[in-house]
């Protein structure tokens, strides 16, 4: 439980090895105080509370959003750019004909 809340819900299920050692760790110590060894911890599953699961996904999924707003608004970006650069060379363009004309 010391090192579960220090990590993000993504990086929990990847490092369930590391938590697994954590606790290890910490039983190892307290146990060989009476005599006993531990030789390995077994992970099976992580269970949030549903509240903190609802919560967890509602970040993700307020990330993912940003990122996408900000793909859609360096598209946006890029679209009026190349327009205002056609604007740019058609007007460059009619200016070279009325040139010409006179």
């Amino acid at each position: 439980r010391s090192s579960v809340p220090r990590m993000d819900i993504d990086h929990l299920f990847v490092s369930k090895s590391d938590i697994a050692l954590d606790v290890l760790r910490s039983i190892q110590g307290a146990m060989n105080h009476y005599g006993y060894e531990i030789v390995d911890t077994l992970l099976t599953d992580l269970s949030p509370n549903p509240v903190v699961k609802a919560s967890m996904n509602e970040i993700n999924a307020s990330k993912r959003m940003k990122e996408s707003m900000v793909h859609r608004a360096e598209a946006e970006k890029t679209q009026q750019i190349k327009a205002a650069e056609a604007l740019a060379e058609k007007l460059h363009l009619e200016g070279v004909g009325v040139a010409k004309q006179r």
